[in-house]
């Protein structure tokens, strides 16, 4: 997970300097926070499926990784 959050800080970054309009930077921020809430909500429901299993916390974090990796894709698609 650590490795996918550093990836897509790093894309992340890019297009942030690229923009030069303040509200654009705003909504890129508001929409990453946003982003965010979803990814970890959306993980909890997926382990949800395994709930006090041995799996529970690897299922959440592979979703959570999975997820900041299409994220970073995403991203860089939009720099494109």
């Amino acid at each position: 997970m650590q490795k996918a959050d550093k990836a897509l800080n790093a894309t992340y970054k890019k297009p942030m300097a690229k923009l030069d309009d303040k509200i654009a930077k705003e909504k890129l921020k508001k929409e990453r926070r946003a982003w965010i809430s979803y990814r970890d909500a959306n993980a909890e429901f997926s382990a949800d499926e395994m709930r006090g299993g041995t799996g529970e916390g690897l299922l959440y974090m592979g979703t959570i990784t999975q997820m900041t990796e299409q994220r970073e894709k995403e991203l860089a698609q939009y720099l494109k």
